[in-house]
């Protein structure tokens, strides 16, 4: 699937220019059931090749998941295509839970 193979019309809207430059993407979750995120969590890392032990030590076991490194594995951007992703951070509550340096 291709968001290119919809026809898709927003008025007033010019198309936009593929500009190099930094730019800030801010999402806010909240969390509504700590299980489903870990699960989740665990089919994508297991899809990517990691091994059961190595999920449950970066995520935690499912009776207390690290909610951000869940948050953290599923939402990685450091394969983002054409982007260099200087930082990647999720926040919890009590302040930085997760932070990883991709810049080289």
């Amino acid at each position: 699937m291709n968001v290119r193979d919809y026809d898709i019309v927003v008025p007033n809207c010019r198309p936009a220019r593929a500009s190099a430059g930094s730019y800030q993407l801010s999402v806010t979750l909240k969390v509504e059931d700590g299980r489903a995120l870990w699960s989740a969590a665990v089919q994508h890392a297991l899809a990517a090749g990691m091994e059961m032990a190595d999920v449950v030590e970066v995520i935690g076991p499912a009776e207390d998941p690290s909610v951000s490194d869940c948050i953290a594995l599923l939402l990685d951007p450091s394969a983002l295509a054409g982007c260099d992703v200087e930082t990647f951070e999720v926040r919890g509550g009590a302040g930085l839970d997760y932070s990883k340096a991709l810049a080289a």
